[in-house]
């Protein structure tokens, strides 16, 4: 194995950053090189490294199969060492670069009236990533990420992680037209296309055993792992879905959505998944102090 020692770290920050810029040009700027020089450094590390990291295509700059690996690994690095430049420029000289996953089926006006006060914390960096819950759960053991914001109680969690719930809200069946007097509510459902969850979400099962127990016979036309997604479908069709009535509030105001009826025995709560560490705890002070 090669000595780690061998490597000059400068010569990996220019490779990184003349492949962001995209140009030897932009990036001998950024740092008051020479392009020549910036050049040479680069074919310095080629040759440490025994591959071609950039390829020229019609001038322009383009980087190999192993330059994508190698800047991956690069940008992992100099992003660490931001948040180490963010740390010690913190005035409480504690972490505050919080990384946060959220599942896609979240109303994102609920997760901006949670978050939106903790950008106004000057010792606070945020960063949000959206994925299915299986994968944030492995980020959030891994350490890429420090909490996770998804909907209720997350069954079969190990011991090291915790949860707590901080957000509730009631649910309503809405269309783009309004119904009223055609037919009562909940038997006009049956009447309109559904837009439907997709079975990754736990709102889906919820809102099937929702219609068995009424007997109700939908018409599902689409299916959508992402709530803005379902509102801005339900805006510009003839179709129903049932949202958190926080996430509608506007189109509802605005009468671009009309409200159906309410469906009580839906329920998501806005939960925060955590690993049971003191550097997680302290973020969930910011959360609670936000």
């Amino acid at each position: 194995m090669s000595a780690l020692s061998s490597l000059n770290l400068n010569h990996l920050y220019y490779f990184w950053l003349v492949a962001t810029e995209g140009s030897v040009r932009k990036a001998a700027e950024k740092i008051h090189l020479t392009q020549p020089t910036l050049s040479d450094q680069i074919r310095t590390l080629e040759k440490r490294l025994g591959k071609d990291l950039f390829e020229r295509k019609r001038n322009r700059l383009h980087l190999t199969k192993f330059g994508h690996r190698t800047y991956e690994h690069c940008a992992k690095m100099f992003d660490e060492g931001e948040k180490i430049l963010f740390d010690i420029d913190s005035d409480l000289g504690e972490l505050r670069y919080i990384k946060v996953g959220m599942v896609p089926e979240l109303s994102k006006f609920m997760i901006s009236k949670l978050l939106l006060p903790i950008l106004n914390k000057k010792t606070s960096y945020l960063s949000i990533v959206e994925a299915e819950f299986k994968s944030l759960i492995k980020d959030l053991n891994d350490g890429k990420i420090d909490v996770i914001l998804t909907t209720g109680l997350e069954q079969n969690l190990t011991g090291v992680f915790k949860q707590k719930i901080v957000q509730n809200t009631k649910f309503v069946a809405v269309s783009s037209k309004d119904w009223k007097g055609k037919k009562t509510f909940p038997q006009i459902l049956e009447e309109i296309p559904y837009i439907s969850y997709t079975h990754e979400s736990h709102l889906f099962f919820q809102i099937q055993s929702y219609f068995k127990k009424a007997k109700l016979k939908i018409n599902t036309i689409c299916e959508v792992d992402d709530i803005n997604l379902i509102s801005r479908f339900t805006v510009g069709s003839d179709g129903f879905s049932i949202l958190p009535i926080s996430s509608v509030a506007e189109e509802i105001k605005r009468k671009k959505l009309f409200v159906l009826g309410e469906i009580s025995s839906i329920k998501s709560e806005l939960n925060i998944v955590y690993k049971d560490l003191k550097q997680n705890v302290k973020i969930l002070e910011i959360f609670n102090d936000k």
